[in-house]
């Protein structure tokens, strides 16, 4: 892809629902520009835990939980999480719609919640962040891709 200024800018992605994880090795000069990218080490990796269930349907790649990333990582995210289910920060009285299919394949009233509220707080933290406020010299948008 190129960028405004006229530069390539490499895009990378991997598969969705975190059955893959992506890996890129690359190489940079002094300037901070890829000059090359092992294909033969990157590309996306699987990602399946190792379990009774992989075992029964033959998968030989999976991979054991690492217990200090568990502890370090995912445990601390949990407890954040769970502080975040007991503060309520929005009341709908409108079922919201969050199927896949509705978030994934146009708009939704749950995308529409999501996308409202980061104008919300933009709004509410510019000033306080050295940004300017919303205005129509400073049209503000936001986009929740689901």
């Amino acid at each position: 892809m190129t960028d405004a200024g006229g530069r390539e800018v490499a895009i990378v992605t991997t598969a969705g629902n975190y059955k893959y994880v992506g890996r890129l090795d690359v190489s940079f000069d002094a300037a901070g520009e890829v000059i090359g990218i092992d294909e033969e080490r990157s590309g996306p990796v699987r990602v399946v835990p190792n379990s009774a269930e992989a075992t029964a349907l033959g998968v030989t790649d999976s991979v054991a939980p690492d217990t200090r990333q568990q502890r370090l990582v995912v445990n601390r995210v949990d407890r954040c999480l769970a502080d975040f289910a007991a503060t309520p920060v929005i009341r709908s009285e409108s079922v919201l719609d969050v199927s896949r299919l509705s978030v994934r394949s146009g708009e939704s009233n749950a995308g529409n919640l999501v996308a409202d509220s980061f104008l919300d707080a933009y709004a509410r933290l510019a000033a306080v962040n050295g940004l300017e406020p919303p205005s129509m010299t400073n049209p503000v948008i936001a986009i929740q891709n689901g």
